[in-house]
C-alpha cells in the first residue's frame, strides 16, 4: 500500500527546507499552501511558491482564508483547510516543519497557558467534526532538528525561500516569545535556556 503524504509549505526556509528533503527521497507527496492573508506579501509568497513548485513538477494545493485576529482561530482554520486538502487527495498524513526553536516557543507558550500537556510532540492525530470521517496523522519529521541545522542544509542545497514578515507582527504572541521573551531570559536568567527547555520538552513525552 502506497501512503501518500500532504507536506504542509509555507514559503519560510524551514518548511522549504523540508519539502525539497521529501522531493528528493519521497516521491509520493503533494505540497500545501494555506494564505492567511495576514499581509500583501502572502499574494507573493504563494505565486512565488508555485513557480517554484511548478518549475521542478510538484502537485501544489493552496487554500485561501480569512484573516484572523487570534492565532487559536487561524491554526483551527489551518487544521482545516489540510483536512478538506488531505480527504481531497487522499493523504494519510500532514507533514509540518516545525522543529527544536518551534518546540522550545510551544513550551513557554503551553507553561504561559498553565498547561504543557500538548502541543510538543512529533505525532498529534488531527480531527474535525466537518470531517468527521477523516484521521490525519501530523507528523513532524524535523522536530528534534535545530534551526541553524535547517538553515545549513537550506543554504547547502541553495533553496528559495520568502522572508515571512509576519515573523516580525509583535501583535502574535509566538513573535514576542521569540523576539522578546526567549532573549530577555537568556540574558538575564540562563544563556543556556534554549537547551534546558529543549530537555524539558523531550522529557515531557
Amino acid at each position: 500500500m502506497v501512503f501518500y503524504k500532504g507536506i504542509a509549505i509555507s514559503g519560510g526556509k524551514d518548511s522549504y527546507t523540508m519539502a525539497w528533503f521529501f522531493c528528493l527521497f519521497q516521491k509520493h507527496a503533494g505540497w500545501i499552501h494555506v494564505n492567511h492573508n495576514w499581509s500583501v506579501e502572502s499574494l507573493n509568497n504563494a505565486f512565488l511558491l508555485h513557480s517554484f513548485g511548478t518549475g521542478i513538477k510538484q502537485k501544489i494545493c493552496t487554500v485561501v482564508i480569512k484573516r484572523e485576529q487570534t492565532e487559536t482561530k487561524s491554526r483551527e482554520l489551518r487544521y482545516l483547510s489540510w483536512l478538506h486538502i488531505a480527504n481531497i487527495e487522499n493523504y494519510t498524513s500532514i507533514e509540518t516543519a516545525h522543529h527544536a526553536n518551534d518546540s522550545i516557543e510551544s513550551i513557554i507558550h503551553f507553561f504561559l497557558r498553565g498547561s504543557l500537556s500538548s502541543g510538543i510532540h512529533s505525532k498529534l492525530l488531527i480531527l474535525s467534526t466537518s470531517f468527521p470521517t477523516v484521521k490525519i496523522i501530523l507528523n513532524r519529521p524535523i522536530l528534534h532538528w535545530a534551526k541553524w541545522q535547517v538553515e545549513t542544509l537550506h543554504w547547502n542545497w541553495q533553496i528559495p525561500c520568502i522572508k515571512d514578515l509576519t515573523n516580525n507582527m509583535l501583535y502574535i504572541k509566538r513573535n514576542r516569545i521569540r523576539t522578546q521573551l526567549i532573549p530577555f531570559l537568556a540574558y538575564f536568567y540562563n544563556p543556556f535556556l534554549e537547551k534546558s527547555l529543549w530537555n524539558l520538552t523531550r522529557n515531557n513525552k
